[in-house]
């Protein structure tokens, strides 16, 4: 197993989304979520779904997800090795851990960062949301 499968995280941003799902808009780029690039990119939606313990992500289209983490316009990391059908993380001991599906992703750091990306766009749509819906 990998670093990334059997270590453990924190992650504010996703102990601030509240539970319940919300819907986001992602930039792929020949299918792939591009995290941290700007410019001209496609658009993709990803459900995320908070419940009592757990964060999961899927792709509202049904395809698998992968993640680029762009570091510049030369450069980028991978964060599976192979595309996902789901990411399913678990809260334990103040922690977030990936769980319920076998992913390959050798760096905790880059897991980490989608899903403190993911928790931050979820947080301000809920909030936004909540504002609407006060009157």
């Amino acid at each position: 197993m990998s670093e990334a499968t059997t270590e453990t995280f924190p992650s504010e941003r996703l102990d601030e989304m509240e539970l319940g799902t919300v819907e986001l808009s992602v930039p792929l780029l020949r299918g792939i979520i591009q995290i941290g690039a700007g410019g001209e990119a496609d658009v993709g939606r990803i459900r995320v779904t908070k419940e009592s313990g757990t964060v999961t992500v899927v792709r509202v289209d049904g395809g698998p997800i992968q993640v680029d983490i762009v570091a510049d316009t030369q450069s980028s990391a991978r964060v599976f090795a192979a595309p996902v059908p789901a990411l399913r993380l678990a809260r334990s001991a103040d922690r977030w851990s990936v769980c319920g599906n076998p992913i390959a992703a050798e760096r905790l750091s880059d897991v980490k960062r989608f899903a403190d990306v993911v928790g931050t766009f979820a947080v301000a749509k809920q909030g936004r949301a909540q504002h609407s819906h006060r009157g």
